[in-house]
């Protein structure tokens, strides 16, 4: 098992929690930092901290659904997304994410894959039977 079977599930998971989150459907969802609303199959699941090391990789908590231009072309848009973080869990829960982002961390890249999938497939799940 490789890190980009593990990221693929992890990423669909987090773009579709954040769908169903923001517009209520699974196929659009909102961007967290400029709040553009774009198709999940177009969208990104981007973090809030810099850096994708191990120990924030698969954090759902700071990663979240982003639009291309937010994630890719202004490289996260930090300065926009950073203070989102802060006011929804505070500045200690983000240093601390921050420390944990510097902490070197082994991942059992098979494990996070399932756990993923199954997530996924749960929340799939869940949307289908309300109709969304």
């Amino acid at each position: 098992m490789n890190k980009s079977t593990a990221w693929k599930w992890f990423s669909k998971y987090v773009r579709l929690r954040d769908a169903l989150k923001t517009t209520g459907t699974s196929d659009l969802l909102r961007c967290v930092t400029c709040g553009k609303v774009v198709k999940v199959s177009e969208a990104h699941a981007g973090h809030g901290i810099g850096g994708r090391t191990n120990g924030i990789l698969f954090d759902e908590e700071i990663v979240n659904g982003q639009c291309i231009e937010c994630n890719y072309f202004k490289k996260g848009n930090y300065e926009r997304y950073v203070p989102i973080l802060v006011k929804k869990h505070g500045s200690m829960w983000y240093n601390l994410k921050m420390l944990q982002a510097k902490t070197p961390t082994k991942i059992d890249l098979k494990e996070e894959a399932k756990k993923w999938r199954l997530k996924y497939k749960e929340l799939e799940k869940e949307a289908k039977e309300r109709g969304r």
